[in-house]
């Protein structure tokens, strides 16, 4: 008898463990630190959360996840006509990433597709089709007022390498944001397959401002410090400079927001860098060195940057340059093209 009540209490003991680690499984969400996650009850979005472990309620609820800060790559091939009705060829490789995770998820709802955790094989292709088509659109256009001169000079790369700092870069209706393309090759073009270029960066030079006023206290001392490490810029006419010694102090200004869309300092620090990275990029692509050096050490933060941080439940304490140090690149390319055919 009384082994007979030991195996049922063990059975009981089995059965609670398999159950409580269904549930935990079924409850229990995992958000990596380059994605962000969306509960969902049926297709409408009940709350959103950075990296970390969140929890959802099981049967009622689903989980939605999208990779933010992955970049991706496709290939695109574009067929179209030059101005005197040539016709001309143009592959291209195209890098993007997901800068509205929102915007992306409802695009892929309204689109019938999977909101599971996607895929990170580079062979699988990508849902996103708006950075190929907007390309694509963009560039039929300009190949149709070109002459064939011009497009022999390489000017359709001239367009092509400028395009993600172009007008028509902006967020498309898929949440994605090209970061740059890059081609590989253009039929009509004396100039492509590329030549393979290294950018080969100076001595190190500090800033010529008073390193003094260079930290700004806007109010209580900073929770965490987020030090970009080296940033690589091409600035007003395509100066190439790389930025270190960079860095900004943040607070926590709201515990409940910081938490469901974050979760933790490491996970913010990682998001916030990427952020600043990005939009500092952008920002600073309008700028000569001197414009550079002005922007170190004024208060102003980029608008496409500040106004992100109120969604992390944080701000932005001070701006640490007073270390800041620039090197500018010198651009050496090699030719890879191959030698003329003889006819």
């Amino acid at each position: 008898m009384l082994r007979i009540f030991l195996f049922g209490c063990l059975l009981i003991l089995m059965l609670a463990v398999m159950t409580v680690g269904v549930f935990g499984r079924l409850m229990i969400v995992q958000i990596e630190a380059a994605e962000e996650g969306f509960v969902l009850r049926g297709d409408g979005i009940v709350r959103r959360h950075g990296p970390g472990m969140h929890l959802k309620i099981p049967l009622l609820e689903r989980t939605a996840i999208i990779g933010s800060l992955y970049v991706r790559q496709q290939s695109e091939r574009v067929e179209g006509y030059l101005s005197n009705g040539g016709q001309c060829t143009v592959d291209a490789d195209i890098q993007y990433r997901i800068a509205d995770a929102e915007r992306a998820l409802k695009w892929r709802l309204a689109s019938g597709l999977s909101v599971e955790r996607e895929s990170r094989d580079p062979q699988e292709q990508s849902d996103y089709v708006e950075p190929a088509r907007v390309f694509s659109e963009a560039l039929l256009e300009i190949m149709s007022g070109m002459t064939p001169e011009n497009a022999k000079r390489g000017r359709i790369e001239e367009w092509i390498s400028n395009f993600s700092r172009s007008g028509d870069n902006n967020i498309f209706v898929d949440g994605t944001r090209i970061i740059s393309v890059k081609a590989t090759d253009i039929t009509c073009s004396d100039k492509t397959p590329a030549p393979v270029c290294n950018v080969i960066f100076g001595e190190t030079a500090p800033f010529d401002a008073d390193p003094s006023r260079s930290i700004f206290n806007h109010h209580e001392d900073a929770g965490f410090v987020v030090a970009l490490g080296d940033l690589s810029l091409i600035l007003k006419g395509q100066t190439r400079v790389m930025v270190g010694g960079l860095s900004y102090g943040f607070a926590i200004v709201d515990q409940d927001t910081f938490y469901n869309a974050v979760g933790t300092q490491k996970s913010a620090t990682s998001r916030l860098r990427a952020m600043l990275n990005d939009g500092l990029r952008q920002s600073l692509g309008v700028v000569d060195l001197q414009g550079l050096e002005e922007f170190m050490f004024s208060e102003s933060v980029p608008e496409n940057i500040r106004k992100n941080f109120a969604r992390m439940g944080v701000d932005l304490v001070y701006i640490d340059a007073a270390n800041a140090s620039y090197r500018v690149g010198e651009t050496i390319c090699e030719d890879i093209r191959p030698p003329p055919r003889s006819r």
